[in-house]
């Protein structure tokens, strides 16, 4: 990899800021909130119930709504675009269409949930995280590798999405938010909460519009969501949840190609869940879901009409049952999961039209046992897809905590996912290895790296759209590291290095990214109700024959956040900068993204 100048600039701040920072010692409570053995720890839901993220195999990052604010992000793109490991293709407009990878696994490859709701398409097992607004999220689980044995169909990991609950310190609270950018580009959002005795209740709701920030990608973005809980007497809840979300895009516009195309969306999640722990180590948990995605695209030539017209209606029908025996040192989570699926395809040409109905089961139990410094984590899963046969996965995974401030974890695992629906070649597998360390002995710096081996086959071949399978060999490293607060500044930074290749010719697979680099200066002073956040992006791709490809060069961005008053409900007023450089960094020259643009807002709580 060549560099250039403001490649070697980017490494050159990088180096500085942590160089300058290990200058400094940190205190116990700056230490806790590097995110490592806090005390109480960090909980997280990797198996499909909690635990503590000292007592989890995987490779996971953990986004709080604080982050989200932080950012004054509009959709889940734009956040997990920071995250280490995660690059996503297509970064122009918010809330228009776009694919991500995480560490070199592809979008199809990675299942994304919704409070528990299956977000991937049944055409082609894809989540558009533009479409994903995140004021009403409460947090966001990365899990980064083979987790099939909890999940089912996640060959290169989960983005797990958790909604915000009901605010229970007073009947009625809540916050408004507005924005507006270049070209027209606005987001208002408002949401309020509150409890009343047992009863809880949020409701959001938005709307983000924006004329384009690239030619013929405009976005027209409603969603809205609730959410109900009712607290049982005793140790139990039933939470009734409803999202909704209808979008209006114009996807791409190549004149040079007389090619076009645009989009419309529908997409409602409906779920209803109950709780109760029936003694101090056994719970239960019962939920039935309903969601629906209903999708046309029009495409085809800017000259010659009619268009092209591909209409698609995903329907799911589900319903669960989980079992939590134990505590945190010995537990046990098992459950079963039904789900009766119907699927669409409607073309101009209804030759290829397609109708599709098939029911799925899924069996699961994953454990944890602790033993002193000790944990073992075994996992198994049983699926029976409904459309590409039985599928069996299986984990097994260890931490050892070596000091107070120092864990080596690391998993086995035999995992898959699901391929396009309209050409089906059986389920795509892995096998994978991770390994890694995590630590925080250094006095004011967090460090985590982890080492990953994938072997995949009837991997589908998605870069030249033929009808074929290949093996693949993905392995890499990636690398975290984060300061404790200078001035009222933190540091974080993170490497993460794929070789992806095709294992019977050793050449690189084309269209995945082979490293990516994240960088961020975080900045907080309570006392000016002040605070910012600059984040750099880095990658480069395989290239793909015949694309011209823009990389090696970071892609910077900034906000600001001023507190008008010093206040917790205080109202705030916002400036962000997206790509202050004006630098292109696209796989695909018919997909560039957006140059710079800057937006203000103001955010109001109450």
């Amino acid at each position: 990899m060549k560099l250039t100048g403001s490649h070697k600039t980017f490494y050159a701040v990088l180096f500085v800021l942590f160089g300058a920072a290990t200058a400094w010692a940190g205190s116990d409570e700056d230490l806790q909130d590097l995110g490592f053995l806090a005390t109480p720890e960090s909980i997280v839901s990797s198996a499909r119930s909690p635990r503590p993220s000292s007592k989890i195999a995987e490779n996971i990052t953990v986004i709080t709504s604080e982050q989200i604010e932080a950012l004054n992000a509009h959709t889940l793109a734009e956040v997990l675009n920071t995250v280490a490991g995660v690059q996503l293709e297509k970064t122009r407009t918010p809330g228009t269409q776009n694919f991500f990878s995480i560490d070199g696994a592809a979008n199809a490859q990675v299942q994304v949930f919704i409070d528990g709701i299956p977000q991937n398409d049944l055409a082609e097992n894809l989540t558009n995280l533009g479409h994903i607004p995140v004021q009403n999220i409460e947090r966001v689980e990365i899990i980064k590798g083979a987790a099939s044995a909890a999940w089912g169909s996640a060959l290169g990991g989960v983005i797990n999405i958790i909604t915000k609950n009901p605010f229970d310190a007073k009947p009625i609270g809540g916050s408004v938010f507005g924005s507006i950018g270049g070209n027209r580009t606005s987001d208002t959002h408002a949401e309020v909460t509150g409890t009343l005795d047992r009863f809880g209740y949020y409701l959001s709701g938005g709307y983000l519009n924006s004329d384009g920030l690239l030619p013929h990608n405009q976005v027209h973005f409603g969603d809205a969501y609730s959410k109900f809980v009712y607290e049982l007497p005793g140790n139990g809840a039933i939470t009734l949840g409803a999202g909704f979300r209808n979008i209006r895009s114009g996807i791409e516009e190549v004149p040079q190609k007389d090619w076009r195309d645009d989009a419309n969306g529908r997409y409602g999640n409906y779920f209803l869940n109950a709780n109760r722990r029936l003694t101090e180590q056994l719970a239960f948990e019962l939920y039935a879901k309903i969601s629906r995605q209903d999708t046309e695209t029009r495409y085809g030539s800017i000259s010659l009409l009619p268009p092209w017209d591909v209409q698609q209606r995903n329907t799911s029908r589900g319903a669960g049952v989980k079992l939590i025996w134990g505590e945190k040192d010995h537990n046990l989570t098992s459950g079963i999961d039904y789900e009766h699926d119907d699927f669409r395809f409607d073309f101009s040409d209804p030759t290829i039209n397609e109708h599709k109905t098939f029911e799925r089961y899924g069996y699961y139990a994953n454990g944890a046992l602790s033993i002193n410094k000790f944990t073992f984590l075994p996992g198994i899963r049983f699926d029976r897809t409904g459309t590409n046969g039985d599928f069996t996965s299986y984990t097994a995974g260890a931490t050892y905590r070596v000091t107070d401030e120092t864990i080596v974890r690391g998993y086995w695992a035999r995992g898959y996912s699901l391929p396009k629906i309209i050409f089906p070649h059986g389920p795509q597998k892995v096998w994978t290895i991770q390994a890694g360390v995590e630590s925080s002995e250094l006095e004011n710096l967090w460090v985590k790296g982890t080492f990953f081996y994938n072997n995949t086959s009837n991997i589908e071949d998605v870069i030249t759209g033929a009808n074929t399978v290949t093996n693949q060999i993905r392995q890499g490293f990636e690398l975290e590291l984060r300061t404790v607060p200078v001035w009222n500044t933190s540091f974080s930074a993170a490497y993460t290095f794929s070789d992806i290749r095709f294992e019977d010719t050793g050449h690189d697979v084309p269209g995945l990214p082979n490293q990516v680099v994240k960088l961020q200066a975080h900045y907080n002073n309570s006392s000016l109700g002040l605070s910012g956040v600059l984040t750099g992006n880095l990658v480069t791709w395989y290239r793909v024959e015949g694309k011209t490809t823009k990389d090696q060069n970071p892609v910077w961005d900034l906000t600001l956040t001023k507190k008008l008053w010093s206040s917790e409900n205080a109202a705030e007023i916002f400036f962000s900068g997206h790509n202050l450089f004006d630098t292109p960094q696209y796989l695909d020259a018919d997909y560039k993204n957006a140059g710079r643009w800057f937006e203000g807002g103001v955010r109001c709580k109450f």
